[in-house]
């Protein structure tokens, strides 16, 4: 706005704006001559702005598909990419270093969004006592919220995936195998390390007998039902 002249009509259409569509804040920005300029006041009707098409909902929705269907297609043709961005940034490690996300092909995943899990584990949570009662919630969103995580990496410490011997079982998801070695660590601890090879731990948590235990029967019954209960 570079005339005083214009200045009244500027800011009734300010207000129309202001009060139209999505209703909020209009900044007007007056330069400083203008501020200190004279010129004649003519009252005037207040401006009326025309409302603005309304889509009907059968065309969002038939505008939104075209909108998936071109992203597909230009994601598939390699002419655009998905881009993964943080609400804040920067992000840094415990260790102090910035951290760096990086989409790695062949990545291995645990499934915490498959439906038959989801709903295992909503019915187990509902026969659970759960102090304070407000946190149950809590877990119900993030059952539901889970989807899958990758779990392995190919740097670093950690333990070789069984059946892909290039990639690392990454600490997080190694954790969550945690709750199963706690439920016997009691026993293992003073048994002698040649006897825990991958026949015991099968015939612990998966029930499979074979003739490479070498540990007592009653001793491997007496784990086993430890596991099962917990």
């Amino acid at each position: 706005m570079g005339e005083v002249e214009n200045l009244a009509d500027t800011i009734r259409e300010a207000f129309v704006i202001a009060k139209s569509g999505r209703p909020g804040p209009v900044l007007i920005d007056v330069p400083k001559d203008v501020q200190i300029a004279k010129c004649e006041y003519e009252p005037k009707a207040p401006v009326e702005k025309d409302e603005p098409f309304a889509a009907k909902d059968v065309r969002i929705e038939e505008a939104a598909k075209i909108r998936d269907e071109i992203k597909a297609d230009m994601i598939e043709e390699g002419s655009a990419d998905i881009m993964y961005d943080f609400a804040e940034r920067p992000v840094i490690c415990r260790c102090g270093n910035k951290c760096v996300v990086k989409i790695m092909d062949d990545q291995w995943f645990i499934r915490y969004g498959d439906e038959e899990w989801t709903e295992k584990t909503q019915k187990l949570l509902a026969q659970e006592t759960i102090i304070p009662g407000e946190i149950r919630s809590n877990f119900e969103y993030y059952l539901n919220w889970l989807d899958d995580w990758a779990c392995s990496r190919r740097v670093g410490l950690g333990t070789r995936v069984p059946w892909d011997d290039q990639w690392l079982i990454e600490p997080l998801s190694d954790s969550t195998m945690y709750m199963s070695y706690y439920s016997i660590a009691k026993y293992l601890k003073d048994m002698d390390p040649e006897d825990l090879n991958e026949a015991f731990f099968e015939k612990v948590f998966l029930g499979v007998d074979s003739d490479e235990i070498t540990v007592a029967p009653e001793i491997i019954d007496e784990i086993q039902a430890e596991f099962n209960y917990w």
